[in-house]
Formats: structure tokens, C-alpha cells, sequence
């Protein structure tokens, strides 16, 4: 929609194009081959705009479902809440975008983190089953109601004889093509003009560890859960 109103300025011109030349030609015929030629070129902007149209919504809403309740999963709170609570099925099983599992022996862990402090989210097991369980969950990233979470570069997890490195991303540029209706459309529509993107992707770390398991870290600000 976008790429075809973009071409009603091209319109106007060559419309102005002809009637001036139409006025200032002195033989019929000129006016007759200058609109026979401005009308292929026309035609032909319209034709290339299509394929150039589906290639740049090739990744768009059209291929995503809808969000239907965008309110409550976006809910900060209600995010936050079940994070510190450790009620994690609270969550939408694709607020997860990242899981590692760890076999792990020893009887303490470091945790390190490079660069600010930041949270970690930590759920004792009842038992010591020699396992680490790393989670990434998101609040995810929304344009327009559709879920564009898997954008995301997630934090991702590395880990080296008795140390569980935490690797943040770097910042991150998303670059979406979006199809929407121009503001004549939206004027008898109710749609806002700048409404479409909403949540910023915000990603928090939830350790499930053994009981038993020590542990220290650098940068990292251990929040533990159910206790």
C-alpha cells in the first residue's frame, strides 16, 4: 500500500507533464505520441512496484498471527511479578528465547557477567540433580499487535570448567518493513499514525540450580526465588 501511494506524486507529475505539453504542442499529433509513451512508462512503474512490494513484506505481519490479549502479555508487572515469585508458568511459553542445559558436578559456581550489574533470577531445585538449567525470558517486541520477539538477539550462555559466563548482545538494530495505510485512508479508519510499535524486547536471566549449589559472582545481583 505504502509503495503504490508513493506513486500518486509520479502521477500528478506526469499528468502536469502532458496538459502542459498538450497546451504548448502545435501539432496533434506530439501530444498524442507524448501521452502514448508516458502511459507505457507508467504502466511499467506499476508493474515493477508489485514483485518489488512482495519481496519487502516477504517477512511481514502477513506471515505472523495476530497477538489477541497484547495487553496482558506485555504487562511489565505481571512479567516482573512472576519472575521474582518463580512462578514461571505464568509466562507464554514463547517468552522464551533462549535455554541451555548443563550437566554440572562441582559444589560451586561462578557467575560472570561483563560490564553494569545485572539481575539474575535464581530457582533452588528440591533435590541435587547435577543439573543447570539457563533461561532467557523477554517481554517480548511487538509491532502493530504482531509478535516480532524472534528479532531479538537473545543473551546467550558459555560455560568453562567452574565459571557460567553470561553474554549480553550488543546494542541491536531491527529493521522491519511495515505495509500500512496512508493517512487519507486512516482518516476514516481511526488508525494512529505512529501506534505500531510497542514493548522494547527487555531480557532477564532465570538460573534453575541444584540445591546444594555455592554460588558467587561478578556483576550479578542474585535474586533468589521461592525462599
Amino acid at each position: 500500500m505504502t509503495i503504490l501511494m508513493t506513486l500518486l506524486p509520479v502521477t500528478a507529475i506526469l499528468i502536469i507533464l502532458v496538459i502542459v505539453l498538450s497546451l504548448n504542442s502545435k501539432r496533434k499529433f506530439v501530444t498524442v505520441k507524448m501521452t502514448h509513451w508516458l502511459l507505457i512508462i507508467y504502466v511499467g512503474v506499476l508493474l515493477l512496484s508489485f514483485p518489488f512490494a512482495s519481496l519487502l513484506t516477504n517477512d511481514s505481519m502477513t506471515s505472523r498471527e495476530k497477538v489477541e490479549d497484547l495487553d496482558e502479555v506485555q504487562d511489565w508487572t505481571r512479567f516482573y511479578t512472576a519472575l521474582e515469585a518463580g512462578d514461571i508458568e505464568q509466562l507464554e511459553s514463547g517468552q522464551v528465547i533462549n535455554e541451555k542445559i548443563y550437566d554440572y558436578s562441582n559444589q560451586s559456581l561462578k557467575v560472570e557477567i561483563t560490564g553494569l550489574v545485572k539481575p539474575v533470577y535464581v530457582e533452588r531445585k528440591d533435590l541435587d540433580d547435577g543439573i543447570i538449567e539457563a533461561l532467557v525470558y523477554t517481554n517480548g517486541f511487538y509491532v502493530s499487535g504482531y509478535d516480532f520477539s524472534d528479532k531479538l538477539v537473545p543473551i546467550n550462555f558459555r560455560l568453562e570448567n567452574d565459571t557460567l559466563s553470561v553474554l549480553y548482545p550488543d546494542q541491536q538494530t531491527i529493521n522491519l518493513s511495515i505495509v500500512r495505510n496512508e493517512f487519507t485512508i486512516n482518516q476514516f479508519t481511526g488508525q494512529q499514525a505512529f501506534n505500531d510499535v510497542s514493548g522494547i524486547g527487555n531480557m532477564e536471566v532465570y538460573l534453575k540450580v541444584p540445591k546444594s549449589l555455592q554460588l558467587n559472582g561478578t556483576n550479578v545481583d542474585f535474586q533468589f526465588v521461592k525462599e
